[in-house]
């Protein structure tokens, strides 16, 4: 993980891997999505929390994995989910009452019917581990156009 900046003389902002870090959307999916939408950036800790795997952040990330990619790729009539609200809410049910249904040192895929959430259990850049975290990837539901593979490696 990246260091604590000083991001203006007012305050102090903690930035990580994913850009700010921002503690108050625990437990809060929807408010967590709407505020990654305005802001395009960030990591908010422990939105969500699964028993016996622990708190799973939601990132802005990129086009390869994160919010930005979930929006990009599977949101929307005729994908995995019709909006952002239908996206917060199945993506919250699948990782804490989901079936496992693949874990290994690098990622854990919950899943309930055809939908599917992929955690990364730790954040690399150019294939080198950098930091233990948990933090959605990707979901998406098998049986749209826009199903994707719950393998993907990228960061």
């Amino acid at each position: 993980m990246k260091e604590t900046k000083t991001t203006n003389q007012k305050s102090e902002v903690e930035i990580g891997d994913f850009g700010p870090i921002y503690r108050q959307f625990k437990g809060k999916a929807k408010e967590a999505f709407e505020f990654l939408i305005i802001h395009e950036e960030g990591d908010l800790i422990a939105v969500f929390h699964r028993e016996g795997f622990g708190n799973i952040d939601l990132v802005w990330g990129n086009e390869n994995g994160g919010l930005k990619h979930i929006l990009l790729k599977h949101l929307g009539n005729g994908k995995s989910f019709i909006n952002l609200e239908d996206a917060a809410y199945h993506i919250k049910e699948i990782i804490e009452s989901g079936k496992t249904a693949f874990e290994n040192l690098d990622k854990a895929v919950f899943q309930i019917g055809n939908k599917i959430v992929t955690v990364r259990k730790n954040f690399r850049e150019k294939g080198k581990k950098i930091a233990d975290k948990n933090w959605v990837l990707t979901a998406y539901d098998e049986t749209t156009a826009d199903g994707g593979s719950a393998i993907t490696t990228s960061n």
